[in-house]
C-alpha cells in the first residue's frame, strides 16, 4: 500500500492550517485509501494509547483499563467478537459519558470496532468534525481535543495550536508506522497492575440499631415470610436474600435448598419494608451509607440473624452490578469517604460528592 504521497500532503495541510488541525475530510479520504477496518481501528486504538500515556493516573481505573486490554486483544490477538464491543458500549455508555472526552474516546473505539468503522464508509458529505454530534466523533479527533486542551473550532490560543499541530504531525508518523508493521503495536499500553487498596472501614453504628435491644426490628418482615411457607415444607432454617439498587430482588429458600414461592403482593410488601428499614437506618447515621443487600437467616425457634452488605461488590449479584445503577444508588444514599470502599470511590470519581466526615 503506497500512500506516502498522501501522507506528505497531509503533513503540509497540518503546517498550513491556522489552527494546526487536520480536517475530517482529509482523514476520511486517507482511511478510505487504507481500506482496512482492522488497520483503521489500530490507528484509533493507538490514538487512545497516546492519551493514556499522558494521563496514566486517570486510566488506572479498572473499567478504562479493561476496555483497552480487550481492544488490544481483539485487534492484535484475534480475541472476542465485534458484537462484544457493542455490549461494552451499551453497558458503560452512561458511565463513560460522565468523563467527557476521555470517556468518549473509549466509547468511540468500541463503536468503531463493533461497526467496522462504518462512519468512515457511510459518510456522503464529509466536511469537518464540528458539524457532527460528539457521539460520532472518532478517536483521532477526540485525542486531538485532549492533547491540545480544547476543540480546534473554539477559542484557540497559540499554545493550543502548537500542541494540536504537534499531535497531528505525530499522527502522520504513527499512521506511517502502523502501515509498515500492522501486526506490531505502535505504542504499548502502560502496564497497570490492579491494586486492591485495603481501606479499613470503621464500625457502623447502624448495626446497633438492629441488635437485640435495638430500636429497629425486622420482626414484621419475618412474620410475613413465615406466613408464606407451606406446611408441607420441612425446614430447620430459612434463608432470605434481598438486593435493592435501582430495582429489587427477593429470594427465599428452605434449609433443604428448596425455593419458597411467595405471593406477588407479599413480595411487594416485604421489599417495601426492607427498603423502609434501610432508609430508617441510614437516616440515623447517614455518613455510614446504606446497604446494597442483606441476608436474613430465620431459625426454627423463630429467632433470626441479619447480615448487611455495605461494601462488597462481589456480593452484589451480577444483574445488579450496573455501574449507573450503583452510582444512582450512591447519589440517593451518599456516605462519607471513610465509609466508602475503593471500588465505589472509582465509580463515584469526580461526579459524586461525599458527605463531610
Amino acid at each position: 500500500m503506497d500512500i506516502e504521497k498522501d501522507l506528505i500532503l497531509l503533513n503540509d495541510e497540518i503546517n498550513k492550517n491556522a489552527n494546526g488541525h487536520l480536517s475530517l475530510n482529509s482523514r476520511v479520504q486517507l482511511m478510505r485509501k487504507i481500506n482496512s477496518s482492522n488497520i483503521i481501528n489500530k490507528i484509533y486504538y493507538t490514538c487512545a494509547i497516546k492519551i493514556v500515556q499522558m494521563n496514566v493516573s486517570v486510566f488506572e481505573n479498572d473499567i478504562f483499563n479493561d476496555i483497552l486490554l480487550k481492544s488490544k486483544d481483539f485487534l492484535y490477538n484475534n480475541k472476542y467478537s465485534k458484537s462484544y464491543f457493542g455490549e461494552i458500549y451499551d453497558k458503560y455508555k452512561n458511565f463513560l459519558n460522565n468523563f467527557d472526552a476521555i470517556g468518549w474516546i473509549l466509547l468511540s473505539l468500541c463503536k468503531n470496532i463493533e461497526t467496522d468503522v462504518s462512519f468512515i464508509w457511510d459518510m456522503d458529505d464529509y466536511t469537518d468534525d464540528d458539524v457532527y454530534d460528539f457521539e460520532v466523533w472518532t478517536p483521532d479527533f477526540l485525542a486531538e481535543i485532549i492533547f491540545s486542551g480544547g476543540s480546534p473550532f473554539v477559542n484557540n490560543d497559540i499554545n493550543s495550536v502548537e500542541e494540536r499541530k504537534k499531535y497531528w504531525l505525530w499522527y502522520i508518523q504513527m499512521v506511517r508506522g502502523i502501515l509498515k508493521n500492522p501486526d506490531v503495536e505502535y505504542l504499548i499500553l502502560p502496564s497497570y497492575e490492579k491494586r486492591e487498596h485495603l481501606i479499613s472501614i470503621p464500625f457502623r453504628h447502624q448495626l446497633h440499631l438492629v441488635s437485640a435491644n435495638g430500636r429497629i426490628s425486622f420482626d414484621d418482615i419475618e412474620n410475613i415470610i413465615l406466613s408464606q411457607i407451606p406446611d408441607e415444607i420441612k425446614w430447620n432454617y430459612i434463608n432470605v436474600e434481598f438486593v435493592s439498587c435501582t430495582s429489587s430482588m427477593l429470594n427465599v429458600f428452605s434449609s433443604t435448598g428448596e425455593k419458597i414461592r411467595i405471593r406477588h403482593m407479599n413480595v411487594v410488601d416485604i421489599c417495601r419494608e426492607f427498603r423502609l428499614k434501610r432508609k430508617e437506618m441510614y437516616m440515623q447515621y447517614p455518613k455510614e451509607g446504606a446497604w446494597f443487600s442483606l441476608k436474613m437467616v430465620i431459625e426454627k425457634n423463630y429467632s433470626y440473624k441479619l447480615e448487611f452488605n455495605y461494601d462488597n461488590f462481589n456480593e452484589i449479584p451480577a444483574y445488579f452490578q450496573e455501574l449507573d445503577w450503583i452510582f444512582n444508588f450512591y447519589c440517593k444514599f451518599p456516605r462519607s469517604k471513610e465509609y466508602t470502599p475503593e471500588w465505589l470511590r472509582k465509580i463515584i470519581g469526580n461526579k459524586g460528592k461525599y458527605l463531610e466526615d
